[in-house]
């Protein structure tokens, strides 16, 4: 097990660093291209190479037996993932949005303790509150937040994207082992092609360059990365011990936001984040702590 959860904090790490170069893609796109246009055409290139490894591995062998409610929820969670986080990039820093996403692990175990009714005690519901003080600092609701104007409509597009995301990472948990990741990964990919596909119908097609085609295929690269990475984390290892890995996502962000777009985080965010953070690893080790004591 050991072997294991070494493995997946690897595979986190790089699902994280995945995710955070698509973003940084992403976000210089969209201030040209259109959204859903964008997510059309980074879904070809990703698709197609996940559809080149799933092939290749027969991960698409027997995909009716596969299919499941829980892969409809899970990829339905993706999708509204998507839209809720690529909209709110547009109007928002990468290092704020990476700063409120990372109350997602905290808000797994208040979902679980809520909805699954997993044991959660009052120092680990304690460390939730506190961890969503420190999303409330990295907001700054007085308005005070330079690029995002403090509490707005593109902030609670950051906490449906949580939603969609704490729902996302419960039901990958009840997929069966004998379904493989890559299957998963590749059905994914492209439901949210061919909803970039639909929606981008509704919406004037702007003209893509060369250079808007090789960040694309970039963003593709990477978040095949990210799904790789943290589907096969979430199912190889310990939850509890994968789960803080997340945070490498937030030093990735935070030194693109810096390199990419010249954009420094400000005070409250790294106080709002470094709060997050800390509660976010606190509470792991305090359910790892318990998961030890019962199994003695």
């Amino acid at each position: 097990m050991q072997s294991e959860n070494i493995q997946s904090a690897f595979y986190m790490m790089l699902g994280m660093m995945g995710f955070a170069v698509n973003d940084a893609f992403m976000k210089l796109v969209l201030a040209d291209l259109n959204l859903y246009q964008s997510i059309f055409v980074r879904g070809i290139f990703a698709t197609a190479f996940l559809g080149i490894l799933a092939v290749r591995s027969d991960a698409l062998k027997n995909s009716r037996q596969h299919f499941n409610r829980h892969i409809i929820v899970r990829t339905l969670c993706e999708l509204g993932g998507t839209i809720f986080f690529l909209t709110a990039l547009v109007h928002v820093s990468l290092a704020d949005a990476s700063a409120v996403l990372q109350v997602m692990p905290l808000a797994v175990t208040l979902a679980a303790a809520l909805f699954m009714r997993e044991a959660v005690g009052w120092r680990r519901y304690l460390a939730i509150l506190i961890g969503f003080f420190g999303v409330m600092l990295v907001i700054q609701p007085d308005g005070s937040s330079a690029e995002g104007g403090g509490f707005n409509i593109y902030f609670l597009m950051l906490f449906g994207t949580i939603a969609c995301m704490v729902v996302r990472d419960l039901t990958t948990r009840r997929i069966s082992p004998n379904i493989p990741s890559m299957f998963i990964a590749f059905y994914t990919s492209l439901a949210v092609m061919l909803m970039g596909a639909i929606l981008s119908v509704f919406e004037p097609w702007k003209v893509i360059t060369l250079v808007h085609m090789a960040m694309l295929a970039g963003a593709a690269v990477f978040i095949f990365l990210g799904y790789i990475g943290t589907v096969m984390a979430m199912r190889l290892g310990d939850v509890g011990f994968v789960a803080p890995f997340r945070y490498t996502y937030l030093v990735w962000a935070m030194a693109l936001s810096i390199f990419v777009f010249a954009d420094y985080p400000d005070a409250y965010t790294l106080i709002g984040s470094g709060i997050v953070v800390t509660m976010g690893i606190y509470s792991f080790l305090r359910e790892r702590k318990l998961m030890k004591t019962k199994a003695a």
